[in-house]
């Protein structure tokens, strides 16, 4: 009994210097993290639980609930997967990564809103036996579910995708009396309209303008047949 405590006791510390040992490594992986500067540009958390509002010219008003504002730490993964021969997964760095989700719903159907930021690496170089990533980018993404941006009818993949970077600057804008600078205004080049093939959901692909404010998020967004929505109070 008393060898049986001893193994016992062995083991236990044994276990307990590796997981110590283990702790105490550093984690070189590099994490590529949002700068003041690029806070400043990101939406703004606080804004969860509240809602955007948005009027046409007919007095038709659709209110999109945030329900999702986060910055989380996300990875790059590569290798990994099922089989008896093959590699473990590698982070091979980590990044900042922001989610925001509104949602617009009635008894036709429902309208999604995603906003997106990350700061990620451009350039990546092998060196002794190991990548290493350099020159981040913060980048921002819209995911609107009824802009016709990208849409073919082959391919639903990347419909409603565009990035900011890709927009044209509006210096001054005004909806109803206030002023919004530096507007970042997206545009739809592909085609006229794009209806839904849901019959449960009768809003389509007809948005062919977004406008976008990184003080106010979208602020207004415009459909193929004319009608214009903005953002009220």
């Amino acid at each position: 009994m008393k060898n049986i405590l001893i193994i016992i006791f062995v083991f236990c510390a044994v276990l307990s210097s590796c997981s110590y040992d283990s702790g105490r490594e550093e984690d070189n992986t590099p994490y590529f993290k949002f700068t003041p500067e690029d806070e400043l540009i990101l939406v703004k958390p606080e804004l969860i639980g509240t809602s955007f509002k948005y009027k046409n010219q007919y007095d038709v008003v659709r209110e999109f609930i945030i329900n999702k504002c986060e910055i989380i730490k996300d990875a790059e993964v590569s290798g990994g997967g099922l089989g008896f021969f093959v590699s473990p997964a590698t982070i091979d760095y980590y990044f900042d990564k922001q989610e925001t989700e509104a949602t617009y719903a009635d008894e036709n159907g429902s309208i999604r809103l995603s906003i997106f930021f990350h700061k990620r690496p451009q350039t990546s170089q092998y060196i002794n036996h190991k990548y290493v990533y350099s020159n981040p980018k913060f980048r921002g993404f819209i995911d609107f579910s009824i802009f016709n941006k990208n849409c073919r009818d082959f391919d639903e993949g990347t419909c409603g995708w565009d990035e900011f970077s890709y927009a044209s600057v509006i210096p001054l804008m005004t909806i109803n009396g206030k002023e919004y600078k530096d507007v970042l205004k997206l545009i739809s080049s592909n085609i006229n309209t794009h209806p839904t093939n849901n019959e449960y959901n009768i809003y389509g692909r007809t948005v062919n303008k977004i406008y976008y404010s990184y003080d106010y998020c979208m602020i207004g967004y415009d459909e193929v047949d004319g009608t214009m929505w903005r953002l009220i109070d």
